[in-house]
């Protein structure tokens, strides 16, 4: 399969870090250790894309001991393009995924990574322009769900609730759930195989603020 990545690609990629959309990944951006919180990490089930993305990760943290690493992978063929429902691969399993282990864990920081090439983006014909905008889009939905769990979690969590002993139980387990996804916060990185393979942390502010700009950048790169 051709998964390659365009020189119209490299090229997008050059003018979104230009533009400050795409930002170098600090050690203040990754949360995979106990005293920060741990983190989620939402990505594709790509097992070379996912050995570049968590090296690099953890290359940022510096060298991280086992008792204070703190992660959970939640994985599937396309990532954070499964979260939008605008999306042709858009799969409500990685919703649950990521749901379930922020409860199971309790971690309330996630972290979605797109990266290209992506297989499952070149079979459904998605460009890197879209491909950015459905995880953006994808953070926004998982975002107001997490948002509706923290105001009623019971029908979402209905079999674990009824696992109790006390209706004081029962109470104290709706309080913390509602408490943990009130906390819930997202952030988004792109990884492109350039030719040294890097991660980038995506700037929404910055993308919002220059929409128009990317848009135009990405049709005079296509004409």
């Amino acid at each position: 399969m051709n998964k390659t990545v365009t020189e119209q690609d490299l090229q997008f990629v050059a003018f979104l870090k230009e533009i400050g959309v795409l930002k170098d990944v600090t050690d203040t951006h990754i949360k995979m250790t106990k005293e920060r919180g741990g983190e989620i990490m939402c990505v594709c089930g790509d097992g070379q894309q996912f050995a570049d993305i968590y090296a690099h990760r953890v290359r940022k943290t510096g060298k991280i001991r086992p008792e204070n690493h703190l992660a959970h992978i939640a994985a599937l063929n396309g990532g954070p393009l499964l979260l939008s429902k605008k999306s042709p691969l858009y799969d409500r399993a990685m919703e649950k995924s990521i749901i379930f282990a922020v409860l199971v864990n309790a971690i309330p920081n996630v972290a979605l990574y797109g990266h290209i090439p992506c297989g499952m983006a070149y079979l459904e014909d998605i460009t890197l322009l879209q491909n950015i905008e459905l995880i953006i889009d994808g953070e926004k939905a998982l975002l107001k769900q997490c948002q509706k769990l923290a105001k009623n979690p019971k029908k979402y969590f209905a079999k674990w609730f009824k696992k109790r002993t006390t209706q004081k139980d029962h109470v104290e387990k709706v309080e913390w759930v509602k408490n943990l996804f009130s906390k819930v916060e997202t952030a988004m990185y792109f990884h492109a195989d350039n030719g040294d393979k890097r991660s980038y942390f995506l700037s929404l502010s910055t993308w919002n603020e220059k929409k128009k700009i990317i848009k135009k950048k990405w049709k005079e790169l296509h004409q």
